[in-house]
């Protein structure tokens, strides 16, 4: 049997969806194969512009450099946080626990009532989430805009471990399960 082509023939002239996309490959294709890859799961919280939390849940978060301790998250262009992320120019990430998938969850649907988490903070005065595994308050350095997403990198001011003893929150193949350490970690 010959290859049908996915998408049939535009007419002359016409731009292709991949011409527009600038790939071939669908946002579907695209999103299905990266659920391939685990990981943690976390909460990046700023402020809005009264003082009020303003967070979202992410998995596109990662560290970059070790001198200067430099980290990246990535957020969607139409986020309505990512305004207060950039006008605040500082945030805080808070690296979830096993426990606290409803929380995730509440977040990622934007339902979070804030006033019933528990919250600190740090230097920066982004609110921290007392109850995750660790978190790391950040001072933002970089804002690029790549594709639909803002690419955020933010020099960390502090870091700490606020419940070492849990396992840590992932995502993988669009369902939330958890990762507890195989070894001892060594104090820090």
């Amino acid at each position: 049997m010959r290859n049908q082509p996915i998408h049939p023939p535009a007419e002359p002239g016409a731009r292709s969806e991949a011409e527009v996309r600038g790939t071939a490959v669908t946002p579907a294709e695209f999103r299905s194969v990266m659920s391939a890859y685990a990981t943690g799961v976390c909460i990046v919280c700023s402020l809005d512009e009264e003082g009020a939390p303003s967070g979202l849940t992410v998995n596109s978060f990662t560290s970059v450099s070790l001198i200067p301790p430099i980290v990246s998250l990535c957020i969607g262009l139409g986020s309505r946080a990512l305004l207060d992320f950039r006008r605040a120019g500082v945030f805080a990430v808070s690296v979830l626990a096993a426990d606290q998938v409803p929380v995730a969850q509440a977040c990622a649907a934007r339902a979070l009532d804030w006033d019933t988490v528990a919250q600190t903070t740090w230097e920066t005065g982004a609110p921290i989430l007392s109850q995750a595994v660790a978190a790391l308050d950040c001072r933002i350095v970089a804002d690029h805009e790549a594709g639909d997403h803002a690419i955020i990198l933010g020099q960390v001011a502090k870091v700490g471990w606020l419940r070492r003893d849990v396992a840590a929150l992932t995502y993988h193949l669009g369902r939330y399960g958890s990762a507890p350490p195989e070894v001892d970690l060594p104090d820090a």
